[in-house]
């Protein structure tokens, strides 16, 4: 699991542990395989898209739409919202850790009960 974020999205920046887990041989050969997956797919969905544009797709849910009905569409644009959260989230946690050094090297004292790990993530927000 760990593998297939760090090829898509943020998780590249946690590839390191990942490939030292699987060793240095194998990790070529894993994260290739992974993105011929992803670019198969990428590649996948441009080319449904572009197939139902004469329908008036416009996004991957009319696209959901077209070929599993609105069914696919509530499935396809759940995913998407969900995936963008979990980006999101990722992103907040380098974020807040990146702060957390910060506040570390200025020399703030992250131990106080004020300065827990949600009130670090709060800042993170408001930095952004």
């Amino acid at each position: 699991a760990n593998m297939l974020k760090a090829a898509c999205g943020p998780g590249c920046l946690a590839l390191a542990m990942p490939c030292s887990k699987v060793g240095a041989g194998m990790a070529p050969f894993i994260m290739l395989c992974l993105q011929l997956a992803c670019v198969y797919n990428m590649h996948l969905l441009v080319s449904l898209k572009q197939h139902f544009q004469h329908c008036g797709a416009r996004s991957y849910g009319d696209v959901g739409a077209h070929v599993f009905g609105r069914p696919g569409r509530c499935l396809i644009d759940a995913c998407t919202a969900f995936q963008q959260l979990g980006i999101c989230s990722v992103y907040f946690a380098f974020i807040s850790s990146g702060v957390e050094n910060m506040l570390m090297d200025l020399g703030v004292d992250i131990s106080q009960p004020g300065l827990e790990r949600v009130h670090i993530m709060v800042y993170a927000f408001v930095l952004l």
